[in-house]
């Protein structure tokens, strides 16, 4: 995967995060059209959703940024 879509991947997954967050019916649904919709493949998907979770806990104060930037390499490696 190159770096762009990496990126992408990291832009898509960080505002889903503030809906995780803030509804997370809301979040359940846009991820649903997201992998529905064909904009991602199944790999990607796993990817986003995961970095979702980690952008979440660091934006509710329940992991460090630290902690953060390794679970993103560790995720982002395993691809």
């Amino acid at each position: 995967m190159d770096a762009r879509r990496i990126a992408e991947l990291k832009q898509v997954a960080n505002r889903l995060s503030d809906l995780l967050i803030d509804d997370a019916d809301k979040f359940v649904i846009r991820c649903a059209m997201l992998y529905s919709g064909g904009k991602c493949t199944k790999k990607e998907y796993h990817i986003i959703i995961s970095l979702c979770d980690v952008y979440s806990m660091v934006k509710t104060g329940d992991m460090s940024r630290a902690e953060a930037v390794e679970k993103q390499r560790e995720l982002l490696r395993s691809e």
